[in-house]
C-alpha cells in the first residue's frame, strides 16, 4: 500500500479547535476517520486497540499540548467463501477538514 500522509498546523480559535477534537472523537466512535485539506483526503478506521502518546510542554513564554494517536493494521486473510458481493459496505466518515484552504 501506498504510504499517504496530510499534515494540518494553522492557528485557530480555541472554540473551533475544541470542536475539531470533538470531530475527531466523534469519527473515532464511528471506525472511520477522514481526513482532509484541500483536495486531499485520508480516511483511516483505526482498531479496537489504540497506542495514545501525550505530550505537554511548558516554557516562559510558549506552553503546548500534542497528541498522538496510533494502531497497527492486522493482516486479514479473505475467508474461502467470501466474495466482493457479500461484504459489508463501510460506513461513510465524517471528513475532518483544516480551518484553512
Amino acid at each position: 500500500m501506498k504510504s499517504q500522509e496530510i499534515e494540518l498546523e494553522s492557528p485557530m480559535e480555541l472554540a473551533q479547535v475544541i470542536q475539531y477534537l470533538e470531530d475527531i472523537a466523534t469519527s473515532l466512535k464511528a471506525g472511520r476517520v477522514c481526513v482532509q485539506h484541500g483536495e486531499e483526503q485520508i480516511e483511516l478506521a483505526p482498531t479496537p486497540e489504540v497506542t495514545v502518546a501525550v505530550r505537554a510542554k511548558k516554557k516562559s513564554s510558549k506552553e503546548s499540548i500534542a497528541l498522538k494517536i496510533g494502531w497497527r493494521i492486522p493482516e486479514v486473510e479473505p475467508a474461502d467463501d467470501e466474495s466482493p458481493s457479500t461484504a459489508v459496505p463501510t460506513p461513510a466518515a465524517l471528513c475532518i477538514t483544516s480551518g484553512t484552504k
